[in-house]
């Protein structure tokens, strides 16, 4: 599951977050039912996490859709981090120019996080702007570093996951082409 993108057609399970007082609200919404137009059934689940770690449901509503929780299993959570740079033109066109697509940023470093804020990892993404991790189950965040060239620094992304689930982030940086 990943953070809403409003310029993604078909997402169907998303989360937005967003600090509130002395923690945070985070909502998570399930679709079902023709996602590609924008999906005819959501049901939204309200939690609030405390900054100890401490997570309550405070309410839901919309309509019921079928939500198969995950049990866990055994092993790691993987974690693939992929740092990308856009735009590459100077005009946007409909339809895109593939030729205009994000670059991969190399050499930058991603740090993960635990809930506590305490560093569990630091790597570097490789010549496909790619970055793994492999952390235990549990609540984390990852904060990418400013790219030598690029403007600015994306927002750090929170994830959870249970034993042996996967688990991809996507960071996109600012080229200042305009």
């Amino acid at each position: 599951m990943v953070p809403l993108r409003p310029d993604m057609i078909g997402q169907s399970t998303w989360y937005d977050a967003f600090e509130d007082g002395d923690g945070f609200a985070v909502n998570i919404t399930v679709g079902e039912g023709d996602c590609q137009a924008g999906c005819i059934d959501q049901h939204v689940w309200h939690y609030r996490v405390d900054r100890a770690g401490n997570v309550e449901l405070t309410g839901e509503d919309g309509e019921d859709v079928d939500v198969t929780p995950g049990t866990g299993g055994d092993g790691d959570v993987k974690v693939v981090v992929q740092l990308s740079a856009g735009p590459t033109c100077p005009v946007e066109t409909v339809p895109p120019d593939p030729k205009c697509a994000g670059r991969a940023v190399s050499n930058a470093d991603v740090t993960i996080f635990d809930a506590h804020g305490n560093k569990v990892a630091t790597t570097t993404s490789d010549a496909e702007g790619l970055a793994e991790f492999g952390v235990p189950a549990g609540a984390y965040f990852v904060v990418p570093a400013p790219a030598e060239g690029l403007m600015g620094t994306p927002e750090a992304q929170a994830f959870s996951g249970l034993g042996g689930d996967q688990i991809g982030l996507l960071f996109a940086y600012d080229t200042g082409i305009r």
